[in-house]
């Protein structure tokens, strides 16, 4: 029997550590935006023309566009024309341009692009003409000082001057962030990195690289083994280890990366490239969720003695599991432990109080979820009609019975978050203390929900909620500010 129980505590080592304190997807964020932005929303009316409200519902800019976007950070909005046809407004609705364009890009900074005659150009939030159209392709950048420009298939950089910054000799140039010092190329299948000021960092002769815009660090791959090198191309780990060194996995991300030896030993290095944490532990590679250090605490498993521990940043072992317990779900607070022998679930604390305890298990996609938020920690227990209870981090029930849109979809977003009824055609919203915000009354629109239309509160405490087909907006209060009136409503910047 304990032979028994030994392999089927290993399976689960291999299964559910894997999935276990997956904070990308299950969790909280307020990185949201606003959903007025500049104070203004974009609406269609119902003879289908386009405007802007204000919170107060009054249409400060006339419904006259045949479709309008959000206002960005300088003042400006784009807007479409009958014709296919664009231009920008101001808040009063101001034109910008003398002219309207067939294509308008949105404003970086204070520039865009623009497109006339089958060529593209650039001017600024005046209205100047500071790159004539004389290119086939540009793109902006989240760097104003970068544009993509095309040439012959290949791509490389200008600045809003029209200098050339990096010749096109590129096949692709990734997505960077704005502040962003080294930038991934591609070219004839392989990968290098640029500085932005045009210089080659690392030459095209990788097979992978990740970059890390947080700490200007990039992982990177050849022959099948990863390194670490800084911004100036200076490799702080040499080319030796079998898993990328991968700093920006999550939202919780710390200042550690994960190193795992080819003898699958597992350490940890900081953002220095010092190796904090000794590669000492022996990890099954490809099933192991080893990038995660969330919180500022790890769970690793022992896989010789059957068993985990859960390690803080200096690698200090704060818990460690026994009697037949896996760790499935964890924090720097409480711990999600299941029993193979027992079959049940319980969470517990990192000095081995119970918080909550017996919850019996059926199957094991149906484990108890932590959702670790800044403020607000709670716990969802699946039920055995598929809804879900939720709990605080002392045990207390806090709403015993609602409905969500599976582990996936679990998210606050301004400590409100969207449920549903057990059909999944109407939504309303709890917060984190399993309160109602607003009945379950508005539509339930699949597309809209997993693109973040709706189901979500902006960092403005405002949400779109869709009712008879028709949109309109609630407060964090659940107050329905703004009726369901409109055709549709426009909520990110171009």
């Amino acid at each position: 029997m304990k032979k028994i129980l030994g392999l089927m505590v290993m399976l689960l080592l291999t299964m559910l550590v894997s999935c276990s304190n997956n904070k990308n997807t299950i969790g909280y964020t307020d990185d949201v935006g606003n959903l007025f932005s500049e104070g203004l929303l974009a609406v269609q009316t119902e003879d289908d023309l386009w405007g802007y409200i204000n919170p107060e519902n009054e249409m400060k800019i006339s419904a006259t566009f045949s479709r309008a976007y959000s206002f960005s950070a300088n003042g400006f909005a784009k807007v479409e024309k009958t014709g296919h046809i664009f231009n920008y407004i101001d808040k009063e609705g101001n034109y910008l341009l003398d002219k309207d364009y067939i294509y308008l890009s949105g404003f970086v900074g204070d520039i865009s692009v623009f497109k006339e005659n089958d060529k593209y150009g650039v001017l600024n939030e005046k209205g100047e003409i500071l790159v004539e159209t004389t290119h086939d392709f540009l793109s902006l950048t989240e760097n104003p000082n970068l544009i993509k420009y095309k040439n012959d298939e290949l791509y490389g950089f200008i600045n809003s001057e029209g200098d050339i910054v990096l010749e096109a000799v590129y096949d692709k140039i990734y997505y960077f962030e704005k502040d962003s010092q080294l930038i991934l190329v591609k070219q004839n299948g392989k990968n290098g990195l640029v500085s932005p000021e045009g210089e080659v960092v690392l030459d095209t002769i990788y097979d992978s690289i990740l970059v890390s815009d947080s700490k200007n660090l990039a992982t990177v791959k050849l022959d099948d083994k990863w390194g670490l090198v800084n911004s100036d191309g200076e490799f702080l780990l040499d080319i030796e280890y079998i898993a990328p060194i991968d700093f920006d996995h999550s939202k919780y991300a710390t200042n550690m990366a994960a190193i795992i030896t080819s003898e699958n030993k597992l350490g940890y290095v900081n953002f220095e490239g010092k190796i904090v944490i000794e590669p000492i532990y022996f990890v099954n590679y490809g099933y192991y969720d080893y990038k995660t250090f969330s919180r500022g605490v790890q769970e690793i498993p022992l896989n010789d003695e059957l068993a985990q521990i859960i390690i803080n940043e200096s690698g200090k072992e704060l818990y460690r599991s026994s009697n037949n317990d896996v760790i499935i779900d964890y924090d720097d607070e409480i711990i999600c432990l299941v029993n193979i022998g027992e079959s049940y679930y319980k969470v517990v604390d990192y000095h081995g109080n119970v918080i909550i305890e017996d919850l019996d298990y059926t199957d094991f996609n149906k484990k108890p979820v932590i959702l670790s938020l800044d403020d607000s920690d709670v716990i969802f227990v699946e039920n055995s009609d598929t809804s879900f209870a939720m709990y605080d981090y002392e045990g207390n029930l806090l709403l015993d019975s609602f409905y969500n849109f599976g582990s996936m979809f679990m998210l606050f977003t301004n400590e409100i978050m969207a449920i549903k009824n057990e059909t999944e055609t109407m939504i309303g919203y709890i917060n984190t203390k399993g309160q109602s915000i607003t009945d379950i009354i508005f539509d339930f629109d699949k597309m809209s929900f997993y693109n973040g239309f709706i189901g979500n509160f902006k960092n403005d405490g405002y949400s779109v909620v869709i009712k008879d087909g028709l949109y309109g907006v609630i407060n964090s209060n659940g107050e329905l500010v703004i009726d369901c009136q409109y055709i549709d409503i426009f909520i990110y910047v171009y």
